[in-house]
């Protein structure tokens, strides 16, 4: 009831939308794909098999009786030219929108909590999941398995190795972090090579604490 699909809207088997939904002109959905209430997707966008936008986000308050489940009342916007891989977990804003930028393109297996908001042409890798509330500069690129805290920012350009935990706003763009938790790669370089030297070194230094001790 009041959804509108753009002209030359491919929309495959077995897909659902919802009320007063938007799909734009020559977007794709593929199979099983899931358009809940008053969610858009913009205009040249491909959602792949499974994925889901616009179920709600995670939120409880909890309680002596247990916990109370926050409404979630707000949207999706997916703007222009966006891909999502398979099995792409979007969910609705608490109260105003979680947006994807024009442009971004996702792999499989993703998943964005409610009220963020991504800018333009970001790549996002298979695995990776956000926490609410995480603003995104244009251009980022989130290597598989990344893991962002809620209400984070990451500023534009900034590329995040694989398994990378963003666990603070990084604030400089166009850096590459790494680790979990992520810092600056040049920075941590160095001590990452050493890792596998730690148990010798304290080895000797125990060595030589009580060489030390011996000798007082």
């Amino acid at each position: 009831d009041g959804a509108e699909i753009g002209d030359r809207a491919r929309i495959d088997a077995h897909c659902f939308i919802g009320k007063n939904c938007k799909v734009g002109p020559d977007t794709h959905f593929h199979p099983r794909v899931t358009l809940l209430e008053r969610c858009t997707v913009g205009a040249r966008c491909i959602l792949n098999s499974g994925c889901v936008i616009g179920g709600d986000g995670f939120g409880f308050i909890p309680g002596k009786d247990g916990h109370t489940k926050i409404p979630q009342l707000g949207m999706v916007e997916i703007q222009d030219d966006v891909e999502l891989g398979a099995q792409c977990m979007i969910d609705r804003a608490s109260l105003d929108k979680t947006v994807i930028g024009q442009g971004t393109k996702f792999d499989n297996c993703v998943h964005i909590a409610h009220s963020c908001v991504l800018g333009k042409n970001v790549i996002i890798l298979a695995g990776t999941i956000f926490g609410g509330s995480v603003l995104v500069g244009d251009n980022v690129t989130l290597s598989g398995n990344c893991v962002v805290r809620d209400h984070v920012k990451i500023a534009p350009g900034t590329n995040a190795a694989g398994g990378s935990g963003i666990a603070w706003d990084i604030t400089e763009p166009n850096k590459i972090y790494f680790g979990f938790p992520a810092f600056e790669f040049d920075k941590v370089r160095p001590f990452y090579f050493h890792i596998p030297e730690f148990a010798t070194l304290l080895e000797r230094v125990k060595k030589l604490e009580e060489k030390q001790q011996g000798q007082e």
